[in-house]
């Protein structure tokens, strides 16, 4: 883990410079904490939306006003991929966001996902939805592969259902 207060100083890299071609919002100075885009894996958005809310509430805590410039997130246009979102700290943001800026960023870097927990909870959950909405047939395709797979018999329908949903994480989402 890095020390306090070295977030802008360690990540000079994520410093917004206005790019040749931009013409919008423009921060210059401000740092880039993490950014998505439409076509962003779910990993990406679990974490865009776990640091924002994590940034939001020390905020709160902090007793920032909402819509605070010190703190934040915005949309860009872009040609290739339609937008993109970023949440931002202020370099004159308070020395609590920072050091939780760093610390999200260590988290992400140590173990990919922020709250690995609460991800796994999501993708179990859209694994489930992903597998009631297919059709009968692409079912049932999906439950015979797991049982020869897995050499689990009509008897074991728990079992069944769990591999089920990691084989759908695994194959089906490539997660």
């Amino acid at each position: 883990m890095q020390s306090q207060g070295t977030l802008f100083e360690n990540n000079q890299d994520r410093i917004w410079k206005t790019p040749s071609d931009y013409g919008g919002y423009d921060p210059v100075g401000h740092l880039v904490l993490y950014a998505r885009t439409r076509d962003s894996r779910r990993s990406v958005n679990h974490n865009y939306k776990v640091a924002l809310d994590n940034l939001l509430k020390r905020s709160k805590e902090l007793l920032l006003p909402d819509n605070n410039e010190l703190v934040y997130d915005w949309r860009a246009r872009h040609w290739a991929c339609g937008w993109v979102e970023y949440i931002m700290i202020s370099p004159d943001a308070p020395e609590g966001i920072k050091v939780l800026g760093q610390e999200i960023l260590d988290e992400i870097e140590m173990n990919g996902v922020l709250d690995p927990e609460l991800y796994q909870e999501e993708l179990w959950d859209y694994a489930a939805q992903y597998f009631d909405d297919l059709i009968a047939s692409e079912k049932k395709d999906v439950v015979e592969q797991v049982r020869s797979e897995h050499g689990l018999g009509e008897d074991d329908e728990e079992d069944i259902y769990n591999e089920v949903l990691r084989h759908v994480i695994e194959v089906i989402l490539e997660e």
